[in-house]
Order: C-alpha cells, then structure tokens, then sequence
C-alpha cells in the first residue's frame, strides 16, 4: 500500500528526469552542424595541401612547375614588348593627326586674327559707357518720387505689420 500510495504521489507531482546531466550544456543543432562542416573542410585543406605537396616532390610535379614559370615569364616579356609598340605607335598617331591638324589650326588663327575683335568691341563699350550715364541720370530724377512714395507709405506698412504680428500670435497660441 505504501509502494502505491509512493508511485501516485510520483505521478501527480511529475517527475522531469533528465539522462543528460544538468551542468551539461545543450548543443543546439547549427552549432553541431557548423562544427561537422569545419572539421570536413579542414580535412579537406589537408589532405589537398598533402596531395599538393606530393605533387611538387614528384618529377612530373616539378616539370610542370617549371613550365609554369618559364610560361609566366614569357608572358612577361610579350607584355613588355606589347607596352613599347603601344607607346612607339600612340606617338606616331598623335604626330599624325597633329601634322594634318596644324593647317586648320593655322587658318582658324587667320580668321580670328582678322576679326579685329578689339576694334569691333569698342561701339559696345561705348555703349555701355552711355547706358550706365543715362541709368545713373533716371535714377537721379526718380529719387524724389521714390521718397515721396516711402513717405506716404509708411502708416500703411506699420498697419499691416502689426495685423500679421497679431495674426501670427493668435496662430501661435492655437498650437
């Protein structure tokens, strides 16, 4: 009876027993996965770098690095001359069109030579001599309007600068 009454109490109460132990983290399953994939592709790394050395060690392996080297260095060279045919032809080009060039150059230089645009900007600056006369004469003669018309203006703006001051208070204050 006592073993019965032990086996409910043990069931109501709920027993959460664990096999793993309580001071062991749990490894959640990205981290187990993440770690799998590192250790395959430092194994891979490995075995490839051993396989790449064995290879170098080999006869074959230094033949073909030799070519390698000897195909690089030929590469090399070609680039050199390719670069000195470049810069002998892009001089030859720019000595070219600067030959067939020099003749329309000179022509354009006749042309803008015989313009004479000295002479033919003097009307124009004699022009803007008596342009600017005649503006400062008009402005002379229209001063006295102008403060004539300050004067009378002058209640009209101190009014309506004190109604938009009041309007913008009575705006202000509804916010």
């Amino acid at each position: 009876m006592r073993l019965f009454v032990v086996l409910a109490l043990v069931a109501f109460a709920g027993c959460h027993a664990s096999v793993m132990r309580s001071d062991e983290p749990e490894e959640r399953l990205g981290d187990v996965i993440s770690d799998t994939f590192w250790e395959y592709f430092d194994k891979a790394k490995q075995t490839a770098q051993d396989a790449l050395q064995k290879i170098r060690e080999t006869e074959l392996g230094q033949e073909v690095h030799t070519k390698l080297s000897d195909g690089a260095d030929v590469a090399r060279q070609y680039a050199v001359i390719v670069q000195d045919q470049v810069t002998v032809l892009g001089q030859e080009t720019f000595a070219t069109v600067q030959t067939k060039l020099k003749p329309y150059a000179e022509e354009l230089k006749k042309k803008v030579d015989e313009l004479d645009l000295g002479q033919n900007l003097l009307p124009l600056a004699a022009l803007q001599t008596e342009v600017l006369e005649k503006s400062q004469a008009i402005k002379q003669s229209l001063a006295p309007y102008v403060e004539d018309l300050k004067e009378r203006m002058e209640p009209y703006t101190q009014d309506f600068t004190a109604q938009i001051t009041a309007l913008w208070e009575a705006f202000t204050k509804r916010d």
